[in-house]
Formats: C-alpha cells, structure tokens, sequence
C-alpha cells in the first residue's frame, strides 16, 4: 500500500461518521495484538487547554531525554500532524505500512459481519501500533471530544490522567449540562495519579473529585499561591511558580495556568522514578508554540491566529484583545464559525473590541452562513461585513489596517487552517502600508 491510498483509504471510512463507544475499537487492537498494551500513557481530556498542554509535557519528556509519542486531534494542515514521536509527524511510508496491516484487520471484521471502526478508531489503532514498532518510553494521549466512550479510553490505567479546562462544547454528544460534560470527561480516571487544571469551575471540579474517590485516585491541583507574574506584560510571556522562572512562547495568561498543569503532571512523573530535570520543565515550557492557538503569524501588524472555537476559548481571546485595546490599538476581526457552535457567547465577548468585523464561512459542510454570523455580529460591533470567502476577508481589512493595528482570526480550526498559507503569503510578500 503507497501513503495516497492509505490516505484515500482513511478518507472512506470518515463517511461513517462519529460513533461513541469502544467495543469496535477493542476488536481490532486484539486482532493487532493489543499494541497499546507495549505503551506508557499519560492520558489528557479537557475542552480547552488539551493541545498546549499535551504539548509541553510531551516538550518537557523530549528535552530529559524520552522517545516520546504524541496522539492529537484535530489536524490543522495535514493529518499526519496528529502522530507525531518528538516533534517529527509520522512517516508517509510508516504511515502506509500501517494502515495496510489496519486494512487486513478490518476486512476480516467485515467478512465475520462485525460492525466496522470508524476513521478516528483506525487512526487511534494505526498511532498506537506505530508507538510501539518505535518504542516509545511514553506516549501523551489527548483524547478526541469526550472521555469516557472516547477511543483514546480503551488504554488501562495511564501514568498519569491530566483534566484541563472543561467547558460548554460539543453538547450533542457530552450533554447540554456543564456537570454532564465533566462527568464525561472524567470518565478517563481509572485510579493512580490525578492531575486537575487550577481554575476549575467548583461545579466541575466537584465531579472529578468524586470520580477520583470512587476509582482510589489520588488528586494533584497546582497551588496559585506558588504562582508569580507581571500584570503590566500583555504576552504574560514571564512567571515563576515554586520558585522556578518560566518563560512561555504562547500568548495569554491562560497559558500560564496550562503551563502548571503541565509542570504538575511531571511531578506526578517524578514521584514514579522519572528523571526529570528542572530544566527540562523550562525548556519544554519554552519551546512549546502551536501552529493556530494564539499564534502570532505577524508582529507589524500584529496579526493573530486562533481555532479556539468555544465561549471559553472566546473569552481567553477576550483576555488578550481586552489588554490591546487598552494600548489604544485598532483592532479588526475576521471570525467564521460552525452552525452547531455556540457563536452567539463567541460574539458577545469578541466583537465588542473589533474596529471592524468581518463574517467569513469556513471549508466545513457544518458552517455557518456568513451572512448569518454577520447579522448576529451587528448586536455587538457598529461596523460587521459579510464576505463570501476568506480570501475576500483578508483583501478588505489589510486595505483598512496599518503596521499599528491588530488583526485576530478566530472561530474555527477549519478557518485557522484555511487561512493560515493565505495570511502567510501576505507577510512573505512584505508589509507596504505605513
């Protein structure tokens, strides 16, 4: 099998939709012979914070000197971002090879009339096979929407479970209840070392501590009391916490407490016999930057790349664009989003601060209508246009901006990948404008 037809391949499956649940899952991994059984996990679930943190720990176990695995989801320009051993995506050829032995699996499922995986349950079999033909010494797990019938779960007891921010997101499937949504989420706790992101909101923090005691968990929560920044510093690119100094790549102070989760999870390591520097945190902390979270694409303008695409990933964004404006910078917004999200919170903490905002549809059959977005948009904002691509956004508000000015994009990690070679070709070209 060649890397195109095991991308193809893929492809097909993926019109089967998402199905919770892990009995087709386990049905495969036993006829691989149960790869993730070879792995270490360190499994992380969440709504928002789940990427940079899996990240920096995965950044932090590379720099003490681990093979270190990472399975994410989504991708933003490639599929094969979502399997990566030490920063390096997977291989097209490693990626063929073990998609054909997948393939053989599941043509015997379907031979025996077995109910057949879906696109995100093969690549989860295909990443764990792969991390154990690489011997990885750990793999950081992030899971897909959910926890409990997600298939990253089908895993035994990790090393350490890590639950970061939990919010309002992908109701139709976790539950319209925020206690629902976490109940969810903590279904990834099977006992051992727990680690629970700082600012829990007191409803969800309560389910995953009871969930904890039913499974003999023990619970770790980073203490703010040991956490030092500077107010005045937009970027919060400095901090100390228990008398470390950090220096983070990622914008927002939400990163910080992202960062704690991730420095508490290597502690919970460390209580296991890892070897673990302290420098080793730093670095990983320093080093980890994701392509479409906060990323700054351009500095003159300052140009912002975001998918947070939740109220609680608005309202991270809010945080930032809040402190901008406060330096008297104009401040322009391109935003798409999908139908089944929840853009009218999106809209109410961020298009408040928008010069002008501009409603684009994203490459997603679940997109909202921009003329949709646009008219919702106008509650908020004095100056909202409709634009019938992404493409005709950006023509229209860099004509409108100077080197002085801020563009954020935001609503969507269908519209930060989209976008993204667009806004670079532009800063490639060079900013004229004065």
């Amino acid at each position: 099998m060649k890397y195109q037809e095991a991308y193809e391949y893929l492809q097909r499956i993926s019109y089967s939709g998402i199905k919770p649940g892990l009995e087709r899952l386990n049905q495969l991994l036993f006829s691989l012979g149960n790869p993730q059984e070879k792995c270490r996990f360190i499994h992380i679930a969440g709504t928002n914070g789940k990427g940079s943190t899996t990240h920096m720990i995965a950044n932090i176990l590379r720099n003490a000197g681990f093979v270190v695995g990472l399975y994410q989801s989504p991708y933003l320009q490639n599929h094969r971002e979502n399997i990566q051993i030490n920063g390096k995506w997977i291989e097209e050829a490693d990626f063929a090879v073990e998609m054909a032995k997948i393939k053989r699996k599941i043509e015997k499922m379907e031979a025996d009339d077995q109910e057949l995986p879906t696109a995100f349950e093969v690549e989860t079999a295909l990443a764990f096979s792969y991390f154990k033909e690489k011997a990885c010494d750990i793999v950081c797990l992030e899971t897909g929407m959910g926890g409990r019938l997600d298939a990253t779960n089908v895993i035994r007891q990790p090393l350490v479970t890590v639950i970061t921010q939990i919010d309002r997101d992908h109701m139709n499937f976790l539950g319209e209840e925020l206690i629902q949504i976490a109940e969810e989420k903590a279904g990834i706790i099977k006992g051992g070392q727990v680690v629970l992101y700082p600012l829990q909101q007191e409803e969800t923090e309560a389910v995953i501590r009871k969930k904890c005691e039913e499974n003999g968990a023990v619970l770790y929560q980073p203490s703010l009391t040991l956490l030092n920044y500077e107010e005045t510093d937009w970027k919060y690119e400095f901090f100390v916490y228990n008398h470390l100094k950090f220096r983070k790549a990622m914008l927002g102070k939400f990163q910080i407490y992202n960062a704690l989760t991730a420095y508490q999870a290597i502690q919970c390591l460390r209580k296991e016999g890892y070897d673990i520097s302290d420098a080793a945190i730093q670095a990983g902390i320093e080093q980890t930057a994701l392509i479409g979270r906060m990323e700054v694409i351009a500095e003159k303008p300052l140009i912002l790349l975001d998918g947070g695409h939740n109220p609680a990933g608005a309202r991270a964004a809010e945080n930032i664009l809040a402190d901008l404006k406060r330096q008297n910078k104009r401040i322009f917004i391109i935003m798409g989003v999908l139908k089944d999200k929840e853009y009218g919170a999106m809209l109410a903490s961020l298009a408040p601060y928008a010069e002008g905002l501009f409603a684009v549809p994203v490459n997603s059959e679940r997109t909202l209508a921009p003329e949709e977005l646009a008219e919702r948009a106008k509650m908020y904002a004095d100056e909202v246009t409709s634009c019938a691509s992404s493409k005709e956004a950006l023509d229209l508000v860099m004509k409108r901006m100077n080197i002085k000015d801020v563009l954020m994009i935001c609503g969507s990690l269908y519209l930060a990948g989209e976008i993204r070679p667009l806004v670079q070709n532009i800063v490639l070209a060079g900013w004229k404008k004065s």
